[in-house]
């Protein structure tokens, strides 16, 4: 029992590190999400019956959060706690499979834990923080039992995984084949039937969910957003990303956002005194894991998490190394050791003790859980905040019955789920209905589906300007303009009643009811 009372305590740290995620409220993707995850426990398939661009396994594992903590936000943040708890532990396995040192587990399992329990809403239950599990698993499987054909026939089964949640994923194939001749056994047939079971259960995740989508019916729905709208979207990146700041902040260690001094510095350290071998086969992680950020583009912050999984594993290395090499012999390096590493973790530690007094504050009862939310969830940008997403949610969850319907005219999924309402179009938002990845076709179907269901309300957002994202300067109220057949239908069959922030409702008229315009 003794033996395992080390990981225990330092699973109960990580829990204990994480624990202010339980009070995050959902920003804009979560909102995404969170209403797929909810229809599809009602039977609805992504692409066909609920609409988004996003690899369609983000959408079971909200589910599976859902069903088992309830309908609400904390749920889901519980169900990331417990995620990445895990895999910062198995950061740390990773890190004592390639370096045979015990505090190496420790420390970067501290490491990952510290980085990620420092971001904020946004960058938290996102997909890539999921799919890191699948992608350090796979890689730690085939570095225990490298030897094994079960052991790569699994690693490629949790790549595929990873595949279903951000496709370029699938890269790090690569580096577990590396892993047969990082263990010293460089033999070519052994390479190709071991690579051949790797191929194979990756082949079984991917056909799978290949044949899901054509069993229910919603092929073509997935291969025209995957394929066409996915590929169009990538495009616009360049137009409206400042490629040349981006790199200047990835360069110059700003991210990840609360930790990258720290994870950088150390992981330089550790490449300085790992052997050739440790260091070429990081080496290839930290280029594949950063390849899976340039495809993507965007270069968010959650986009990283990937790369910290990975490299946290060496970083834990170059601190233990360097204390090694000190210790003994110069008090006085040992002591500017410690305080740099202090230094360089003190941002990612302020940030998590910031959200640990809004934790406190919560348990105590001195400030309410909404209210925490509301402090959280203010202005994010100048297209979202969830204090004002919340309000026009309850204003609807009050107005509308459960079976009557309101569509939003905007990028605001999240009050689908908050309001508990299903959205009367698979349409939850209006990225494919203007702008670049607009498709005619989904338009004259949202068209039909709105005089189908004629919702109570229809809200016109404003104020929404994405153009990374839609590819257009205009916002939702704008974009209106562009689409006369929707804006005909508001003028004839709805009035101006309210006006919440930025949305602006449009209750369906009804002759026994006084109209009262805004």
């Amino acid at each position: 029992m003794k033996r395992f009372l080390p990981a225990f305590l330092l699973t109960l740290i990580l829990c204990t590190m994480g624990l202010h995620m339980l009070i995050f409220p959902f920003g804009r993707d979560q909102g995404i999400y969170s209403y797929g995850g909810w229809r599809m426990l009602y039977g609805e398939i992504p692409y066909k019956d609920f609409w988004d661009f996003k690899p369609p396994l983000i959408f079971p594992i909200y589910s599976l959060a859902i069903a088992v903590f309830g309908h609400n936000m904390w749920g889901i943040r519980l169900f990331d706690l417990i995620i990445q708890t895990i895999t910062a532990l198995l950061c740390g396995w990773l890190a004592l499979l390639l370096f045979n040192k015990r505090s190496v587990f420790f420390i970067a399992s501290l490491i990952y834990g510290l980085i990620y329990f420092a971001e904020d809403y946004w960058h938290t239950a996102q997909s890539d923080g999921f799919a890191t599990i699948f992608v350090l698993a796979a890689l730690a499987i085939v570095l225990r039992w490298n030897k094994n054909f079960l052991s790569f026939f699994l690693s490629g089964l949790l790549i595929g995984l990873a595949f279903w949640l951000k496709y370029s994923l699938v890269i790090f194939g690569l580096p577990i084949v590396l892993a047969i001749w990082l263990k010293g056994d460089f033999n070519i047939k052994k390479i190709f039937k071991l690579g051949i079971a790797w191929a194979l259960g990756l082949s079984i995740t991917v056909a799978t969910g290949l044949l899901y989508f054509r069993l229910t019916g919603s092929w073509n729905d997935f291969v025209l957003t995957e394929f066409e709208l996915a590929k169009r979207y990538s495009t616009i990146t360049p137009l409206y990303v400042n490629l040349h700041k981006a790199l200047g902040d990835f360069s110059s260690f700003k991210w990840p956002e609360h930790g990258g001094p720290l994870l950088w510095t150390l992981a330089l350290l550790g490449f300085l005194f790992a052997s050739k071998k440790d260091a070429i086969f990081n080496l290839i992680l930290a280029a594949l894991s950063s390849l899976h950020i340039a495809i993507q583009g965007k270069l968010f912050p959650y986009h990283f998490w990937p790369l910290v999984g990975v490299m946290a594993p060496i970083a834990a290395f170059g601190l233990v190394k360097i204390w090694e090499f000190l210790y003994g012999k110069n008090r006085t390096g040992i002591a500017v050791v410690l305080l740099l590493v202090l230094l360089l973790a003190l941002r990612p530690i302020k940030q998590n003790a910031d959200h640990d007094v809004r934790l406190a504050n919560v348990i105590l009862n001195k400030t309410s859980l909404l209210k925490t939310y509301f402090e959280q969830g203010g202005q994010w940008g100048e297209d979202f905040c969830f204090m004002v997403s919340w309000q026009a949610a309850q204003f609807l969850k009050d107005n509308v019955k459960p079976d009557e319907s309101f569509y939003i005219w905007g990028f605001e999924p999240i009050i689908y789920y908050l309001a508990e309402r299903k959205c009367p179009s698979r349409f939850i938002y209006n990225v494919p209905l203007f702008g670049a990845l607009e498709v005619d076709s989904f338009r004259g179907e949202l068209m039909s589906a709105l005089n189908s269901h004629m919702p109570k309300y229809i809200i016109v957002v404003s104020g929404d300007s994405m153009g990374s994202v839609r590819g257009v300067p205009e916002d939702s109220n704008e974009g209106l303009l562009k689409f006369p057949e929707l804006k005909d239908f508001i003028e004839e069959n709805y009035y101006k009643t309210v006006r919440i922030e930025d949305f602006t409702f449009y209750e369906v008229f009804d002759v026994l009811k006084p109209q009262k315009q805004l």
